[in-house]
C-alpha cells in the first residue's frame, strides 16, 4: 500500500503545519489502524485515524475553551502513550507550542524550564507532579489537566476534556507554518538548561528529512513508540508515522520493550546508541 507521492507534495497539502499532517492522514486513510495500546487482559487495543483526528479536535475545543491561545506555551509531563500524542497534537493545533518536560527530571530543571517558558497549561500524568513546580510557575497557570486527577479538585481530568464536543467547524487547526511549535530543552548537564524554538515549518522539515530517507514506509508498517516523548527523538518518529499512515505501538515502560518485541514484530525499531550497547553485552554475557 505505498503512497505514490512525495514528502515535498505531502507538507505542501498539510500547510507546513503539524496538525495538518494528521489532518491530511485523516482524508485519506481514515479507518486505518494508527495507534495501538497494550490494555491487560485485553492485548492490543487500536485507534483508528479518524478517531485521533477527533480526539485531537475535541481537545483543541477544550484548550480553546480554557483560554489557550497562539503563541502560548503548555508543558507536557507524563509516560509515552496516545494520550501524549492527543495533548500533543491539540495544542499544536490551537496554535500554542508544547514543551515535553521529564517525569523523571531533577526538580530544578523542571523549575528552570518553567521559567524559561512561562507556562500558561501543564497536561501531567498525575496531579503530585505539580510540586516539581514553584509557586511563581504555578501562579501563571491557566489549568492543569492530569491523565489520572486521583479525585483532586485543583486539576481537571483529561478524560473529561477528550469527552468535550467535537468543533462544528471542521477546521480545527489553527496552527500557521511560522508560529512556535516546541521549545526542546538541553539536559542542563553543564549548567542550567538551555532552549531552542523550533517553528511548524523547521519540524516539518525534518519531518519530510526522514520520510525521503525511507521512501517504502507505508500504512501498513509497525513501529514503536518506546522512547520519551519528551524528548524529540521519538516524537519525529511518530510524526513521520503520521505522514506515511504508519502503525504506532506504545510501550509506555521502555524497560518492557524487548518483552512486547516479538508480538509487534516492528518493520523499523529506532533506539539510542546505550541501548544496543547494552542489548549486545546481555547477548554476549548469555553466550
Amino acid at each position: 500500500m505505498h503512497e505514490d507521492r512525495s514528502s515535498d507534495e505531502l507538507m505542501e497539502e498539510a500547510g507546513w503545519t503539524i496538525p495538518g499532517l494528521l489532518q491530511l492522514r485523516c482524508m485519506r486513510t481514515p479507518d486505518l489502524p494508527a495507534l495501538w495500546d497494550w490494555l491487560p487482559p485485553d492485548g492490543w487495543v487500536r485507534t483508528s485515524w479518524a478517531e485521533y483526528a477527533q480526539a485531537v479536535s475535541r481537545l483543541v475545543a477544550a484548550f480553546r475553551r480554557l483560554g489557550v491561545q497562539p503563541g502560548d506555551r503548555i508543558g507536557i509531563m507524563a509516560p509515552s502513550g496516545k494520550h501524549w500524542d492527543f495533548a500533543h497534537l491539540a495544542i499544536l493545533a490551537t496554535g500554542a507550542a508544547a514543551v515535553g518536560l521529564d517525569p523523571h527530571g531533577q526538580d530544578e530543571q523542571v523549575r528552570e524550564i518553567a521559567r524559561c517558558c512561562d507556562f500558561t497549561g501543564l497536561v501531567l500524568a498525575q496531579p503530585s507532579q505539580l510540586a516539581k513546580f514553584d509557586d511563581s510557575a504555578r501562579q501563571k497557570l491557566r489549568f492543569v489537566a492530569c491523565l489520572a486527577p486521583d479525585g483532586d479538585p485543583q486539576v481537571l481530568d483529561f478524560q473529561f476534556l477528550l469527552a468535550e464536543a467535537a468543533p462544528e467547524d471542521a477546521n480545527w487547526n489553527f496552527a500557521r507554518p511560522d508560529l512556535p511549535a516546541t521549545i526542546i530543552f538541553t539536559s542542563g548537564t553543564t549548567g542550567e538548561p538551555k532552549g531552542i524554538e523550533y517553528s511548524h515549518r523547521q519540524v516539518c522539515l525534518a519531518v519530510q528529512g526522514i520520510l525521503s530517507a525511507f521512501p517504502d514506509v507505508d500504512p501498513t508498517h509497525r513501529l514503536v513508540c518506546w522512547l520519551p516523548l519528551s524528548q524529540l527523538f521519538q516524537r519525529m518518529i511518530n510524526l513521520s508515522a503520521i505522514g506515511r499512515g504508519a502503525q504506532t505501538y506504545y510501550v509506555a515502560d521502555p524497560r518492557q520493550v524487548m518483552q512486547h518485541i516479538e508480538r509487534i514484530a516492528p518493520h523499523l525499531f529506532v533506539g539510542v546508541p546505550r541501548f544496543y550497547e547494552k542489548l549486545y553485552a546481555g547477548m554476549q554475557e548469555a553466550v
